[in-house]
């Protein structure tokens, strides 16, 4: 579980003031209130996760609508508002919201894959993967792999294993260095009885520097069923998991931006 931290009470005051510098362009002055007013907004949007995060769904929402009055056309706005209907169970306004954010940039990559991790979590699978390979196609993305996580996550929802590995090992061959997807790609082709690939994959995860008490479970189960026993003793002190932690689940986090 995350841990929180208090958000100091002063930070509540902030507002969009425009501080105006001298500057020999007279347009200069209507420049900095843009910036100012983006970063008044993103820093109210930050403050409104945390709260979120805290439980504190009220100091979150009149954060986000004070975001919305600084930047009403910035589409992480709108679907940080969206993120916010979901943990309030209003699903449609949840929709509504991004659909707001993709009608102003209606190929933003993160609000797609945003979007599409919404869509999966309320079970709108088709519609899901659709938006999640919007994000993907999207020139320019530089987080393709998360999206592949997520797409993954889905198919798992729905017992489509074979599908999730397909989408794993595509998250994998864009960022082989992704912790999330190593682990969740060895744990599903354990699950399948493919135990030598579980390995390989698992070997590749711990050659990077990971390790966790989900990896050294792992390990330990692949190890005992390979007969390995003395390999399978030696891990044996390091768990703290159960099984349910080995397969990439509902329980494990969509890969949000």
């Amino acid at each position: 579980m995350r841990s929180y931290w208090v958000i100091p009470f002063a930070l509540i005051g902030l507002s969009g003031c425009v501080t105006e510098t001298h500057s020999v362009t007279k347009n200069s002055p209507v420049v900095n209130s843009e910036v100012n007013n983006l970063e008044a907004a993103r820093t109210r949007i930050s403050l409104a996760l945390e709260y979120l995060k805290a439980g504190n769904n009220t100091q979150a929402k009149f954060n986000l609508e004070r975001a919305a009055k600084f930047a009403p056309k910035l589409p992480e706005v709108h679907y940080t508002l969206a993120y916010y209907f979901e943990q309030v169970k209003e699903f449609q306004q949840a929709k509504a919201s991004y659909k707001t954010a993709l009608k102003l940039v209606p190929n933003d990559p993160n609000t797609l894959n945003n979007y599409g991790t919404f869509l999966c979590r309320i079970g709108e699978y088709d519609e899901a993967r659709a938006q999640l390979l919007k994000a993907i196609d999207t020139r320019g993305y530089l987080r393709v792999s998360q999206s592949y996580e997520n797409l993954a996550l889905c198919a798992v929802k729905q017992d489509k294993f074979e599908l999730a590995l397909d989408y794993l090992n595509s998250a994998v061959q864009h960022d082989g260095q992704s912790k999330s997807a190593l682990i969740s790609l060895a744990g599903l082709y354990y699950a399948k009885s493919d135990l030598h690939q579980a390995l390989r994959v698992l070997e590749r995860y711990t050659d990077n520097g990971f390790i966790s008490s989900r990896s050294l479970f792992l390990e330990y189960l692949l190890h005992q069923e390979m007969g390995h026993l003395e390999q399978s003793q030696k891990n044996r002190h390091d768990i703290s998991a159960d099984l349910s932690a080995i397969l990439p689940s509902a329980s494990n986090h969509y890969r949000e931006l």
